[in-house]
This record gives C-alpha cells, structure tokens and sequence, in this order.
C-alpha cells in the first residue's frame, strides 16, 4: 500500500510541475497546489479497498474533469494492481463527459491482469452505444484475439444496446477460425434477442451439427425467440443433418416463452422422422413444454401412445416419462403402456 501512494504522489507532484510556469503567479500556483492536494486525496481513497466513500469520491474526480483524467491516467501505470482496479470506475465515470477517455479506455485491454481488463470492459458497457460502438468494432476488426474477447465481452454485457454490431459480430462469426471467439459471439448475438436479422439466424443454425459449438448456438437462438423459431422450424423438419433438426428442437423447447404452434411439428417428427433421437428429442420437449400445463394432451396422445412401440428402447422410455408428466390424463394410453412394460 506505502508503494501505491508513493506512486501517487510522483504522479500529482509531476504535474503541478507540468501545469505550473515559470511566469504563473503565487495565486495561481496556490490554486494548482490545492487541486493537486485535493486529487491526490481522492486517489488515495479509490485505492482504499475499505473505503465507504467511494461512489462520492468518484463523484468528485468526475466535477474537477480533466486535471483528475491527467492524474488517474497516470496511476494506470502503477505496478500495483489495486490502484489499476481503483482508478478504472473513476474513469468510467469521467467518460460519460469526456469522450476522448473512451478510445483510452479500449487501450486498457491490454493490461497484463485480467481483472483489470474485465473491469475496463464492464465499465465501458455502461457508456452510451454512439459513443462506444464504433470505436469497439474498429478494434474488434483489426485486434489481437485478446482485444477482440474483450470487445466482444463489452458487447455482451450491453445486451441489447449492442444492436448495431450485430452485423459486425455475425461477419466475424462467420470468418473466424478460433472456436472460443465464435462461442463469445455465439452468446453475444443471444443477448440482442428477438431484434436480430434472419442472417443471423441463419448463421447460427448453420452451426448447430458442430458438436463444441453447437450447444452455445442453441442457447443463443433460443434467447432470440420468435425472431428464430420460423427458421427453427424449417430446420427441424427438413435438414439433412440428423443432429441440425435434433438441435433446432432443443433450442424451440428452451425459448422462455414456448411457441405452441409448433407442437404439430413436434408431433410429425415423432411419428415420421428416420432418426432415433430426433424422435426421442421431440418427445423430451414435449414433456417440458407441458411442465406449464400449456399443452392439451388429446393433441400429443395419438403420437405418443404410437412412440409406446417404437423399435427404439430410448425413444419408448422417453414416451412413458413424457406421458408420466401429462399424469392421469394419460389414462386412455395404459393398455399400450402396460403392454410395453410386460413385453
């Protein structure tokens, strides 16, 4: 701690002197030594990791402006990574006013703790998309894998704010050849929900039969809601790639809202898809969809008390415990049940 206030110190003695002329005048100097006293100050108490005054000394940093920027840019080169952390939500905080701290802060990507750099990106999440976005995907076109995580982690944290990279993000999606950057932008395109384009959409269940990807790919269309779910549809019902329709089913049965005029769908894959666990996998999400009671059971039981004899043992005792969660209007299928359980 005696370091990181040493350092301090060198950085609010250093520019009195850088502020202070030859020709300035007692007054003035008395002025610039005051102010130098009062940052100094307020630093010393960000880097007070106890400290109940933070949020307001922040506050203060924000009205002194740019001699405070000088000051706190100054103590991001400390060794010490408690004033690095300190520092950072003050300078989130002086971004709002200051535009020019923005590109400053896209530099703090490379610091060498990671605890720094996710608190750059938190902090950057928080300011206005117009003032944000377009230096976020200057880097994101033109950054080392680090910087394009952690633009594509600043995103994620935007949500839906972050719309107008989503172009940017399906491009880099498409080209990129690092599993983990496309499952980053996987995850953040999910955030932007039910805004995306049917690009994007497509982009993505254009990977659901890559076995590391696909599930992050499922959890983001899912999220997107209606805005897949057409496209879903087609997919499960006619692509060639058994484990394509298999996915398209998990990502319609994990939408937050279910979207039950696709239950007919749901039925014909049970009946008359060629693969076992594309069947197996329609039944399942029946089961959960109607964990809500949203579903009348005279719209499944056709398909289900057929399912009861499907050649298949996994897609058989995926029919019992589906009709298991319909309870006792499963009634009508006991005969087929206890038939398959005496065979």
């Amino acid at each position: 701690m005696k370091s990181s206030i040493l350092w301090i110190n060198i950085c609010i003695v250093t520019l009195t002197l850088m502020g202070c002329g030859s020709s300035s005048s007692p007054t003035k100097k008395n002025e610039l030594s005051e102010q130098s006293n009062n940052i100094e100050n307020h630093i010393k108490k960000l880097s007070e990791v106890d400290s109940k005054n933070k949020k307001q000394t922040i506050e203060k940093l924000t009205k002194i402006g740019r001699p405070a920027i000088d000051a706190l840019k100054l103590n991001m080169k400390s060794e010490d990574i408690e004033v690095r952390l300190a520092v950072v939500p003050a300078l989130g905080s002086l971004a709002k006013e200051h535009d020019e701290l923005v590109s400053y802060m896209i530099t703090l990507f490379q610091d060498k703790e990671e605890k720094v750099r996710s608190l750059v990106a938190k902090h950057l999440a928080t300011l206005e998309p117009n003032k944000t976005l377009p230096l976020l995907l200057s880097e994101l076109k033109n950054a080392s894998i680090l910087s394009q995580h952690l633009c594509i982690k600043t995103l994620n944290i935007m949500g839906k704010k972050a719309i107008g990279a989503e172009k940017a993000l399906t491009s880099l999606f498409q080209s990129s050849n690092d599993l983990s950057i496309r499952k980053a932008i996987c995850t953040a395109l999910g955030r932007l929900g039910h805004h995306v384009s049917q690009d994007t959409v497509y982009a993505l269940i254009s990977v659901l039969e890559h076995g590391k990807l696909a599930p992050t790919a499922v959890q983001a269309l899912a999220e997107m809601g209606l805005a897949a779910s057409p496209l879903l549809v087609t997919a499960m019902m006619s692509h060639d790639s058994d484990m394509v329709r298999e996915n398209s089913v998990i990502a319609i049965q994990k939408m937050k809202d279910h979207d039950t005029t696709v239950i007919p769908n749901f039925v014909i894959l049970i009946t008359e898809d060629s693969s076992p666990s594309v069947r197996r996998q329609a039944i399942q999400s029946l089961g959960i969809i109607n964990s809500s009671q949203v579903l009348g059971l005279h719209k499944v039981l056709p398909a289900l008390t057929e399912a009861l004899s499907d050649e298949v043992w996994e897609v058989r005792l995926a029919a019992v415990r589906t009709l298991g969660i319909f309870g006792s209007d499963a009634a009508k299928s006991i005969s087929s049940l206890n038939t398959l359980l005496f065979e």
